[in-house]
Protein backbone atom coordinates (compact mmCIF):
# COMPACT_ATOMS: atom_id res chain seq x y z
CA UNK A 1 0.00 0.00 0.00
CA UNK A 2 1.18 3.65 -0.52
CA UNK A 3 -0.37 5.17 2.04
CA UNK A 4 -1.49 4.50 6.03
CA UNK A 5 -4.60 4.73 7.20
CA UNK A 6 -4.73 6.23 10.14
CA UNK A 7 -7.56 5.41 12.73
CA UNK A 8 -9.84 8.90 13.91
CA UNK A 9 -11.55 6.85 16.69
CA UNK A 10 -10.24 6.75 20.59
CA UNK A 11 -12.29 3.62 21.64
CA UNK A 12 -10.33 1.73 18.19
CA UNK A 13 -6.52 3.73 19.64
CA UNK A 14 -7.27 2.51 23.20
CA UNK A 15 -7.87 -1.38 21.61
CA UNK A 16 -5.09 -1.38 19.77
CA UNK A 17 -2.05 0.11 22.95
CA UNK A 18 -4.33 -2.55 25.12
CA UNK A 19 -3.74 -5.79 22.61
CA UNK A 20 -0.81 -7.81 23.04
CA UNK A 21 1.35 -8.54 20.10
CA UNK A 22 0.96 -11.96 18.50
CA UNK A 23 2.69 -13.64 15.44
CA UNK A 24 0.52 -14.73 12.16
CA UNK A 25 1.04 -15.54 8.70
CA UNK A 26 0.89 -13.15 5.80
CA UNK A 27 -0.37 -14.75 2.69
CA UNK A 28 0.72 -12.50 -0.62
CA UNK A 29 0.15 -13.48 -4.30
CA UNK A 30 2.30 -13.23 -7.22
CA UNK A 31 0.43 -12.95 -10.54
CA UNK A 32 3.41 -13.31 -12.48
CA UNK A 33 4.00 -17.02 -11.46
CA UNK A 34 0.56 -17.54 -9.94
CA UNK A 35 2.17 -17.94 -6.46
CA UNK A 36 1.14 -17.60 -3.03
CA UNK A 37 4.18 -17.23 -0.80
CA UNK A 38 3.75 -17.12 3.01
CA UNK A 39 5.31 -14.60 5.02
CA UNK A 40 5.44 -14.02 9.24
CA UNK A 41 3.88 -10.87 10.33
CA UNK A 42 3.75 -9.13 13.88
CA UNK A 43 0.09 -7.87 14.56
CA UNK A 44 -2.38 -6.81 17.17
CA UNK A 45 -5.58 -8.49 16.53
CA UNK A 46 -8.86 -6.66 18.45
CA UNK A 47 -12.10 -6.58 18.42
CA UNK A 48 -14.19 -3.84 18.97
CA UNK A 49 -17.57 -6.11 18.79
CA UNK A 50 -19.05 -8.03 21.49
CA UNK A 51 -17.76 -11.12 20.27
CA UNK A 52 -14.19 -12.76 20.15
CA UNK A 53 -14.52 -12.11 16.41
CA UNK A 54 -11.74 -9.60 15.55
CA UNK A 55 -12.95 -6.27 13.90
CA UNK A 56 -9.17 -4.59 13.01
CA UNK A 57 -5.51 -5.32 13.09
CA UNK A 58 -2.57 -3.45 13.42
CA UNK A 59 0.50 -4.69 11.48
CA UNK A 60 4.21 -4.05 12.65
CA UNK A 61 6.20 -6.20 10.45
CA UNK A 62 5.88 -8.29 7.38
CA UNK A 63 8.94 -10.29 6.92
CA UNK A 64 11.88 -8.16 7.81
CA UNK A 65 9.53 -5.01 6.67
CA UNK A 66 8.62 -2.39 8.89
CA UNK A 67 5.01 -1.60 8.08
CA UNK A 68 2.88 0.56 10.53
CA UNK A 69 -0.24 -0.75 8.59
CA UNK A 70 -4.12 -0.15 10.22
CA UNK A 71 -6.22 -3.08 9.09
CA UNK A 72 -10.21 -3.74 8.82
CA UNK A 73 -11.84 -7.41 8.94
CA UNK A 74 -13.80 -7.83 6.45
CA UNK A 75 -14.31 -11.35 5.96
CA UNK A 76 -13.31 -14.70 8.01
CA UNK A 77 -13.10 -18.49 6.74
CA UNK A 78 -11.55 -21.86 7.81
CA UNK A 79 -11.00 -22.08 3.71
CA UNK A 80 -8.14 -20.68 2.55
CA UNK A 81 -9.06 -21.00 -0.86
CA UNK A 82 -12.27 -18.76 -0.44
CA UNK A 83 -10.38 -16.38 1.89
CA UNK A 84 -7.62 -16.34 -0.72
CA UNK A 85 -9.81 -15.57 -3.36
CA UNK A 86 -10.84 -11.82 -2.78
CA UNK A 87 -6.94 -11.19 -2.39
CA UNK A 88 -6.26 -12.71 -5.06
CA UNK A 89 -8.63 -10.98 -7.75
CA UNK A 90 -6.98 -7.56 -5.97
CA UNK A 91 -3.50 -8.56 -6.93
CA UNK A 92 -4.48 -9.67 -10.72
CA UNK A 93 -6.46 -5.84 -11.18
CA UNK A 94 -3.33 -4.23 -9.62
CA UNK A 95 -1.67 -6.13 -12.50
CA UNK A 96 -3.32 -5.08 -15.21
CA UNK A 97 -4.03 -1.41 -13.19
CA UNK A 98 0.40 -0.79 -13.32
CA UNK A 99 0.27 -1.97 -17.23
CA UNK A 100 -3.27 0.58 -17.68
CA UNK A 101 -1.46 3.33 -16.21
CA UNK A 102 1.36 3.46 -18.89
CA UNK A 103 -1.30 3.37 -21.56
CA UNK A 104 -3.95 6.05 -20.56
CA UNK A 105 -3.74 10.06 -19.03
CA UNK A 106 -2.95 10.68 -15.60
CA UNK A 107 -6.66 10.99 -14.94
CA UNK A 108 -7.74 8.11 -15.55
CA UNK A 109 -4.90 5.85 -13.40
CA UNK A 110 -6.54 3.62 -10.88
CA UNK A 111 -6.30 3.55 -6.85
CA UNK A 112 -7.00 0.49 -5.60
CA UNK A 113 -7.64 -0.19 -2.28
CA UNK A 114 -5.42 -3.64 -1.08
CA UNK A 115 -7.23 -7.13 0.03
CA UNK A 116 -4.98 -9.76 1.87
CA UNK A 117 -4.92 -12.70 4.40
CA UNK A 118 -3.57 -13.17 7.46
CA UNK A 119 -3.50 -16.18 10.05
CA UNK A 120 -2.54 -16.18 13.49
CA UNK A 121 -0.07 -18.35 14.55
CA UNK A 122 -1.74 -18.21 17.92
CA UNK A 123 -4.97 -19.49 17.64
CA UNK A 124 -5.93 -23.10 17.58
CA UNK A 125 -8.47 -23.34 15.15
CA UNK A 126 -7.30 -22.59 11.44
CA UNK A 127 -9.00 -19.09 10.68
CA UNK A 128 -8.28 -17.28 7.73
CA UNK A 129 -8.98 -13.58 7.82
CA UNK A 130 -9.65 -11.40 4.74
CA UNK A 131 -7.87 -7.40 5.24
CA UNK A 132 -7.72 -4.19 3.65
CA UNK A 133 -6.70 -0.56 5.17
CA UNK A 134 -8.90 1.16 7.25
CA UNK A 135 -10.90 3.46 5.45
CA UNK A 136 -14.19 5.50 7.13
CA UNK A 137 -15.32 6.53 3.17
CA UNK A 138 -18.71 4.99 2.32
CA UNK A 139 -19.05 3.09 -0.92
CA UNK A 140 -20.92 2.99 -4.07
CA UNK A 141 -21.10 0.08 -6.50
CA UNK A 142 -19.75 0.96 -9.53
CA UNK A 143 -19.71 -0.22 -13.21
CA UNK A 144 -19.84 0.49 -16.58
CA UNK A 145 -23.88 1.80 -16.20
CA UNK A 146 -23.83 5.50 -15.12
CA UNK A 147 -27.04 5.61 -12.28
CA UNK A 148 -30.06 7.49 -12.52
CA UNK A 149 -28.79 10.68 -10.81
CA UNK A 150 -25.73 10.24 -10.94
CA UNK A 151 -23.04 12.94 -9.90
CA UNK A 152 -20.81 14.55 -12.07
CA UNK A 153 -17.94 13.14 -10.12
CA UNK A 154 -19.70 9.58 -9.96
CA UNK A 155 -20.25 9.60 -14.15
CA UNK A 156 -16.47 10.66 -14.73
CA UNK A 157 -15.69 7.41 -12.26
CA UNK A 158 -17.68 5.75 -14.43
CA UNK A 159 -16.53 6.23 -17.39
CA UNK A 160 -12.76 5.91 -15.96
CA UNK A 161 -13.87 2.50 -14.82
CA UNK A 162 -14.77 1.18 -18.25
CA UNK A 163 -11.79 2.54 -19.61
CA UNK A 164 -10.28 0.08 -17.20
CA UNK A 165 -12.92 -2.87 -18.12
CA UNK A 166 -12.23 -2.09 -22.09
CA UNK A 167 -8.11 -2.46 -21.37
CA UNK A 168 -8.34 -5.67 -19.59
CA UNK A 169 -10.62 -7.17 -21.96
CA UNK A 170 -8.67 -6.30 -25.15
CA UNK A 171 -5.27 -7.07 -23.31
CA UNK A 172 -6.36 -10.57 -21.65
CA UNK A 173 -7.84 -11.51 -25.60
CA UNK A 174 -11.04 -11.16 -24.26
CA UNK A 175 -11.02 -13.67 -21.13
CA UNK A 176 -11.50 -11.45 -18.26
CA UNK A 177 -13.47 -8.62 -16.94
CA UNK A 178 -14.24 -6.61 -14.01
CA UNK A 179 -17.82 -6.09 -14.52
CA UNK A 180 -18.07 -4.40 -11.16
CA UNK A 181 -16.40 -2.29 -8.06
CA UNK A 182 -16.87 -0.51 -5.32
CA UNK A 183 -16.01 3.49 -5.12
CA UNK A 184 -14.80 3.94 -1.01
CA UNK A 185 -13.15 7.51 -1.23
CA UNK A 186 -10.91 7.80 -4.41
CA UNK A 187 -10.18 3.80 -4.23
CA UNK A 188 -11.76 0.83 -5.99
CA UNK A 189 -12.30 -1.81 -4.30
CA UNK A 190 -14.15 -5.32 -4.11
CA UNK A 191 -14.25 -6.04 -7.56
CA UNK A 192 -16.04 -8.89 -9.35
CA UNK A 193 -14.72 -10.96 -12.29
CA UNK A 194 -15.55 -12.96 -14.84
CA UNK A 195 -13.51 -15.22 -16.76
CA UNK A 196 -13.14 -17.73 -19.73
CA UNK A 197 -13.99 -21.08 -17.69
CA UNK A 198 -14.05 -19.01 -14.17
CA UNK A 199 -10.79 -19.70 -13.49
CA UNK A 200 -9.68 -16.13 -12.05
CA UNK A 201 -11.99 -15.80 -9.33
CA UNK A 202 -12.91 -19.49 -8.03
CA UNK A 203 -16.43 -20.07 -6.53
CA UNK A 204 -17.14 -16.12 -7.08
CA UNK A 205 -16.04 -16.05 -10.59
CA UNK A 206 -18.67 -15.06 -12.79
CA UNK A 207 -17.60 -17.20 -15.65
CA UNK A 208 -18.21 -16.83 -19.46
CA UNK A 209 -21.87 -15.92 -18.81
CA UNK A 210 -21.03 -12.87 -17.08
CA UNK A 211 -18.40 -12.05 -19.44
CA UNK A 212 -21.26 -12.11 -21.96
CA UNK A 213 -23.86 -10.22 -20.18
CA UNK A 214 -21.18 -7.46 -19.74
CA UNK A 215 -20.03 -7.45 -23.32
CA UNK A 216 -23.52 -7.01 -24.74
CA UNK A 217 -24.51 -4.24 -22.34
CA UNK A 218 -21.08 -2.26 -22.80
CA UNK A 219 -21.23 -2.88 -26.30
CA UNK A 220 -24.66 -0.91 -26.19
CA UNK A 221 -24.09 1.63 -24.05
CA UNK A 222 -20.64 3.02 -25.10
CA UNK A 223 -21.69 2.15 -28.73
CA UNK A 224 -24.78 4.73 -28.30
CA UNK A 225 -22.35 7.21 -26.40
CA UNK A 226 -19.63 7.16 -28.68
CA UNK A 227 -21.87 7.54 -31.50
CA UNK A 228 -20.33 3.97 -33.05
CA UNK A 229 -22.00 0.42 -34.26
CA UNK A 230 -21.82 -1.65 -31.10
CA UNK A 231 -20.45 -4.56 -33.17
CA UNK A 232 -17.37 -1.97 -34.08
CA UNK A 233 -17.00 -1.07 -30.68
CA UNK A 234 -14.33 -3.94 -29.23
CA UNK A 235 -12.33 -3.26 -32.43
CA UNK A 236 -11.30 -0.53 -31.03
CA UNK A 237 -7.55 0.10 -29.44
CA UNK A 238 -7.54 1.24 -25.80
CA UNK A 239 -5.97 4.60 -27.02
CA UNK A 240 -8.78 5.18 -29.56
CA UNK A 241 -11.70 4.00 -26.73
CA UNK A 242 -10.02 6.66 -24.31
CA UNK A 243 -9.76 9.19 -26.43
CA UNK A 244 -13.41 9.07 -28.13
CA UNK A 245 -13.98 9.19 -24.12
CA UNK A 246 -12.16 11.99 -23.59
CA UNK A 247 -13.50 13.59 -26.89
CA UNK A 248 -17.00 13.55 -25.58
CA UNK A 249 -16.63 14.99 -22.56
CA UNK A 250 -17.03 11.37 -20.56
CA UNK A 251 -13.68 12.23 -18.77
CA UNK A 252 -13.95 15.68 -17.60
CA UNK A 253 -13.72 15.46 -13.64
CA UNK A 254 -15.37 18.23 -11.41
CA UNK A 255 -13.26 21.65 -11.09
CA UNK A 256 -13.85 20.77 -7.25
CA UNK A 257 -14.23 17.99 -4.99
CA UNK A 258 -13.58 14.96 -3.81
CA UNK A 259 -11.40 13.25 -6.81
CA UNK A 260 -8.97 16.34 -6.65
CA UNK A 261 -6.38 13.51 -4.82
CA UNK A 262 -7.40 11.11 -7.29
CA UNK A 263 -6.29 13.58 -10.02
CA UNK A 264 -2.85 14.66 -8.50
CA UNK A 265 -1.99 10.26 -8.70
Amino acid sequence: PDAIFEPNSIRLQQALLAAEEEQAEWYDYDPNSNIWATKPATIRKISLNNNDEPTHISVREIGSSRLPLLLKVTGTSNDIRAAKTKAKIFAIASFFGAMFANAVPRKCIPRFLPSFVLKSCEDSDQVFLQTEPYLEDPRTILSHVVMKGASDQMECETHKFAAFQFFVYKLSDKSIVFPTCTLAGHFWSDLSVASASSQVGGPSDEGDRGKAVWETSFREIYGALLALPPDSLFDLDVHTFVMLLKDNGLLRAPRHGSMEGFERR
